[in-house]
């Protein structure tokens, strides 16, 4: 039953987070680029998924925007964590 139960919220989700970015894309971009053409609510699914592929599952978490910075750039500026606590 906890199984049945996170398919559905995870439906309830994708669908919510889908219809989102539907109506940005139909809301926002489309009046603010003249070229860019309104989409469907599939089509905006199509994009969420082909986003999830290409930039994966953890694109805003902690570690990728404080500590994913390269050693040189490290050395030379500084941690964004210890800058913060200054």
């Amino acid at each position: 039953m906890a199984g049945f139960t996170q398919l559905i919220s995870w439906l309830i989700t994708v669908f919510i987070a889908t219809f989102i970015l539907f109506w940005l894309w139909n809301a926002v971009l489309v009046r603010a680029v003249t070229i860019v053409n309104p989409i469907t609510f599939w089509q905006a699914l199509g994009i969420a998924v082909l986003a999830r592929l290409l930039f994966g599952p953890n694109v805003i978490h902690e570690d990728v925007l404080l500590g994913s910075m390269p050693t040189e750039m490290r050395r030379l500026y500084g941690s964004p964590r210890r800058r913060d606590r200054r």
